[in-house]
């Protein structure tokens, strides 16, 4: 698939006003958890590539668990997309 890869990583931080707990969770630790059932650390996303939506997100608007969409813009916050199939297709 042509086109640039855009790297989407989890939180590499913890958000805590303890700095003693911060300093015991470094980035290198939190890398390595693997919890069943959610993606891993690091996401590999292309405009143009299908991906499946993990969350009922609003069901009216066809935004259901197992909905095929397809990348149409990425930041590095934010993915665009539109349903690629289906009765709420585009």
């Amino acid at each position: 698939m042509p086109g640039p890869l855009k790297v989407s990583k989890s939180i590499v931080t913890m958000d805590s006003e303890d700095q003693e707990e911060i300093a015991n969770y470094p980035a290198e630790i939190l890398n390595t958890f693997d919890v069943s059932d959610l993606p891993t650390h690091e996401l590999q996303f292309k405009v143009g590539a299908i991906v499946i939506l993990l969350k009922n997100i609003d069901s009216r608007q066809g935004l259901c668990n197992g909905t095929k969409l397809l990348i149409t813009f990425l930041t590095d916050n934010v993915i665009v997309a539109t349903i690629a199939a289906g009765k709420n297709k585009g």
